[in-house]
Formats: structure tokens, C-alpha cells, sequence
């Protein structure tokens, strides 16, 4: 996350006199465990958001492994939302679980029929 932070800032900064301090958390959104911070550069008004996680095709996301997790473990959602409470970690909705978990069932079943094919 903080090089994500100093990557958006440095771009932002050049030539300018405009400072880190100058930057405020003016908005965010989550979508499951990732969330996305917009920034707002006072000084000169720039904008930038960011997720708190690299959002990277190739790797699943931590809502994905999240599911994972918890299936390979074989506890489900109530399990899950108590875990997290009690840790005081927001959690995903049922909705983007159930999502996660369905699309990580489907890939895995995939690469079992293309094993058992060869």
C-alpha cells in the first residue's frame, strides 16, 4: 500500500511545492476485504485513488483466497463473519462470498477434469 501511496504522490508532486501533508483521505469504497482510498491533493487539487491491494489479474484477490481459505478449512460464511468479528475485521457481504467461493469451485473442478483428461 505505501508504495502505491508514494507512486500516486511522486507523479503528482513534480515541479509543484505541494507536499504529502497536503494530502486528505476524502472518500473510500470497499468491495468485500479490499478497499479503495481517494486522495485529494489541497494544495493543488489533484486527485488519486488507490486499493489497499494490488489489483492484479493473475493473482486472486484477498476476497477470493478469503473463500478459499475457508473452504479448504471447511467452515462457511456464519463461521467466517464470526472469525472476523471477533478479530474486529470487516468482513465481505454473504453476496461477494458466495461469489468468491462459486468462481474458486469452478476453476478448481476445471483444472481436476483437464488433469483427469491427460
Amino acid at each position: 500500500m505505501w508504495n502505491e501511496i508514494h507512486r500516486i504522490f511522486d507523479d503528482h508532486a513534480r515541479g509543484i511545492e505541494c507536499q504529502f501533508k497536503y494530502w486528505q483521505l476524502v472518500n473510500f469504497r470497499r468491495r468485500g476485504l479490499l478497499t479503495q482510498l481517494f486522495f485529494k491533493c489541497q494544495m493543488c487539487n489533484y486527485e488519486a485513488s488507490f486499493w489497499t491491494e494490488p489489483m492484479d489479474s493473475e493473482k486472486s484477490d484477498i476476497n477470493a483466497a478469503a473463500a478459499a481459505g475457508c473452504v479448504k478449512v471447511g467452515i462457511g460464511y456464519t463461521q467466517m463473519e464470526k472469525l472476523f468479528t471477533a478479530m474486529n475485521i470487516k468482513y465481505m457481504s454473504e453476496k461477494t462470498y458466495v461469489k468468491n467461493r462459486d468462481h474458486k469451485k469452478t476453476v478448481l473442478k476445471n483444472i481436476e477434469t483437464e488433469s483427469s483428461e491427460n
